[in-house]
């Protein structure tokens, strides 16, 4: 396995509580799932005698499940998240291509170690492992405690950058501290 500069972070960063939801976020999420059950019974005032019960068990469920302070997504995140997963499923499309149309292009499979930067929640990691999965030319092969175990097509692509960046993209997205980047040294 090639070094990883990542070996070298000490830990992630400080330990962040995670994302704070206001006291009134129960509230939300039950006008939010009343919102969608009438848009689902096409606005009929008389299916709220089954949608009042459902909408009071869900957001039970909800807070229970995911507690306000943990989890919440920003949405204002969503577009710097989504613009740049984008352009990388793309650009990696065509690097993949490009090396299947011309077998000469040097390929150096193998595994890497992505030691995680942001002390995050397990949902939080699993997303980014997922997020990781779905670009070309990178594999998550295993989620550990403190890092990604990487299948990658060329172990001296910049891999260790790429998943930095999803991570600190990733971790707006759920509303954790993100460390500033670090510079290349």
């Amino acid at each position: 396995m090639a070094e990883n500069p990542s070996e070298n972070i000490e830990s992630p960063a400080a330990e962040s509580p995670g994302p704070r939801l206001p006291a009134g976020a129960p509230l939300v999420r039950f006008a939010s799932l009343g919102l969608l059950w009438l848009v689902l019974a096409d606005g009929r005032p008389d299916s709220l005698g089954v949608g009042l019960p459902v909408m009071v068990l869900a957001t039970w469920l909800s807070v229970r499940l995911t507690p306000p302070g943990r989890g919440a997504w920003r949405l204002t995140a969503w577009p710097a998240f989504a613009g740049y997963f984008l352009w990388r499923a793309l650009a990696g499309s065509i690097d993949i291509a490009g090396r299947a149309m011309r077998p000469s292009r040097p390929l150096d499979p193998g595994l890497t170690r992505y030691r995680f930067k942001i002390a995050a929640d397990r949902r939080t990691r699993v997303f980014l492992a997922d997020a990781v999965s779905l670009l070309p030319g990178t594999l998550t092969a295993e989620v550990e405690s403190d890092a990604l175990v990487l299948h990658v097509v060329d172990r001296n692509a910049p891999v260790e950058r790429d998943v930095a960046h999803l991570e600190r993209l990733i971790g707006r997205m759920f509303g954790y501290r993100v460390p500033p980047r670090e510079e290349a040294g």
